[in-house]
């Protein structure tokens, strides 16, 4: 996965590079008077350089304030099927939050990873995590497959957060469904 970790503070820049640890391909920005080595200047201001960056990478990670990550990305956010993971994480590793393409952007999945390694809590807030229900949006992206009616999918995710819903299948079913759905009877 190719990251690119923003810090902005000294403290910042040492929680940045024990992300780094599990994160070979990424690269660390911080200001100028933080940059040496390893760490890249950020040379222009912030929005600027992230929108550089927002197509180009697979996820963005601040250790910084949620405000600085929102504002950054904000004027690059399109489609959660196609922009890039977005997690926001203190300058002390403490907490991980997935901001932005929590499912299908990987940001969920990465931000418990980073979680495990820093000894983090992971803030995670998507409905179907948090009541432990099947989504659909995460399936598919685990599965290799696009969703093409995005208000369908959420319906679906809607409704499971609901009830139990019936899967319906041309072909036979193996295993055990996941929480929230089932197998609808003939």
């Amino acid at each position: 996965m190719r990251a690119a970790i923003f810090a902005y503070t000294e403290n910042g820049v040492k929680t940045a590079k024990k992300i780094a640890e599990i994160m070979p391909e990424s690269e660390i920005f911080a200001p100028e008077k933080f940059a040496c080595g390893d760490v890249l200047p950020i040379d222009t201001p912030c929005t600027d350089f992230c929108g550089r960056l927002f197509s180009e990478r697979d996820a963005l990670i601040f250790v910084s304030a949620a405000g600085i990550a929102v504002r950054s990305v904000a004027p690059f956010i399109k489609d959660k099927r196609t922009d890039p993971a977005v997690i926001c994480i203190d300058e002390r590793g403490k907490n991980v939050i997935p901001l932005l393409s929590g499912h299908i952007g990987g940001a969920n999945a990465l931000a418990l990873r980073i979680a495990d390694h820093l000894g983090a809590s992971p803030i995670i807030t998507t409905a179907t995590d948090v009541n432990g229900k099947f989504s659909v949006d995460k399936w598919a992206a685990e599965n290799g497959f696009m969703i093409d009616n995005m208000k369908a999918a959420k319906a679906v995710s809607a409704a499971i957060l609901k009830w139990d819903v019936p899967l319906c299948s041309d072909l036979p079913v193996k295993g055990e469904l996941p929480p929230g759905v089932i197998r609808r009877l003939r």
